[in-house]
């Protein structure tokens, strides 16, 4: 389930929830799931566009961080998609949070074009169609499935970088896949955030 940490804007008695009087409202406890998760992959996404790596491994980074956080971590599997049953005055944060989620993306993307690693494109509509390919995994995925969430986010993050690789002068595009050497420090800023949760 969905608990509340030291950072929770759930009012103090969600973080108790053995008080007799304590009975947090389903929109509490959804935005609560939501903006915790958001923060997380907010701070991936920085965490990634701060690191020394190409920029394509910079992009594969949030790519395994958001799929960790919504599909290994419940709260985020059973909540991401469900903003439109928030009340208005929550709603607007969340919001808030996931457009500025998605420019973090977008401008990963229009960093790679200018570095010559992403093929010029329409970064606002690649960001999206990355983001919706992601967040729609929560439909889909099973916890009891035959593959694993890494063994799904690593193929999905192959998949949809090799879609926007730039081509190199034989017009053969660049391999977007990270060679197992760079593996580890492509996935380290998710795997610090999220405390080695497997």
């Amino acid at each position: 389930m969905c608990s509340a940490g030291a950072a929770s804007p759930l009012p103090a008695c969600a973080k108790s929830p053995k008080k007799p009087t304590c009975r947090p409202g389903k929109d509490e406890l959804l935005f609560f799931c939501q903006d915790r998760t958001l923060d997380r992959m907010l701070a991936a996404a920085e965490a990634a566009r701060a690191s020394a790596v190409p920029v394509k491994d910079q992009l594969r980074a949030v790519i395994l961080a958001h799929l960790h956080y919504t599909l290994d971590e419940l709260e985020g599997a059973t909540a991401h998609l469900e903003i439109d049953m928030l009340a208005e005055g929550l709603r607007r944060g969340i919001i808030t949070k996931r457009d500025k989620y998605e420019h973090a993306v977008r401008t990963l993307i229009e960093k790679g074009v200018k570095r010559g690693e992403f093929t010029p494109c329409d970064a606002a509509l690649v960001a999206r169609a990355i983001l919706g390919a992601l967040n729609w995994t929560v439909r889909w995925y099973r916890p009891d499935g035959a593959q694993s969430v890494a063994t799904i986010a690593d193929g999905l993050a192959d998949y949809l970088l090799r879609g926007i690789a730039a081509a190199a002068k034989n017009g053969v595009r660049k391999e977007m896949k990270s060679k197992p050497a760079n593996r580890a420090a492509t996935t380290a800023p998710a795997k610090a955030l999220s405390g080695g949760r497997k």
